[in-house]
């Protein structure tokens, strides 16, 4: 048998005022900005969070938690490229 997780027993008294307060909770549209940076975050792997989280992130797994700054192709590189074309 499952039981209710402490969270949601903490929301009100009542089963029926829970599941109330549940649905309201979750029946709240998240923004499109909000939406953006879930998408964000899902396609480039980085985590969803403030700069202080991405940071603490970042020190606690050694996996950088930021975009790196973009910059031009190194020479030998772009010697290679413009060869094959």
């Amino acid at each position: 048998m499952r039981t209710p997780h402490p969270e949601y027993l903490a929301m009100d008294a009542t089963h029926a005022a829970r599941s109330l307060a549940y649905r309201k909770l979750v029946g709240e549209a998240l923004s499109s900005g909000l939406i953006a940076e879930i998408r964000n975050a899902a396609d480039t792997g980085l985590v969803l969070g403030n700069e202080r989280f991405r940071n603490e992130g970042e020190q606690l797994t050694g996996q950088r938690q930021h975009h790196r700054k973009r910059s031009p192709l190194p020479k030998t590189q772009l010697n290679n490229e413009e060869f094959l074309l």
